[in-house]
């Protein structure tokens, strides 16, 4: 698994997200529960890689017709606690 994972019991993480869409632009608040919301990707730009990340979601989310639309040009901040700084080892979204 990547190191940006976090360890098992960790979490929850929350991340902001950037959706600039031009015709709805948002910001996202999303909370990701534990180790087992997040795994390892491969480049989800190929048709193998992003049926398989179908396949998990629909799994994680116990709803078989889930689909995944793309949200182009997104970015996202892991939102570290003022205290403590980050819950899981990995790149800060500054450096």
């Amino acid at each position: 698994m990547s190191k940006s994972v976090p360890p098992p019991g960790a979490g929850p993480w929350r991340i902001l997200i950037l959706d600039p869409d031009p015709a709805d632009p948002k910001w996202i608040l999303a909370t990701v529960d534990g180790p087992a919301a997040v795994r390892p990707a491969w480049p989800a730009s190929t048709p193998p890689a992003l049926a398989e990340a179908t396949s998990w979601i629909r799994d994680q989310t116990g709803d078989p017709a889930a689909t995944l639309s793309p949200m182009r040009h997104a970015a996202a901040w892991h939102i570290e606690d003022g205290e403590h700084g980050p819950r899981s080892p990995g790149k800060r979204p500054d450096g």
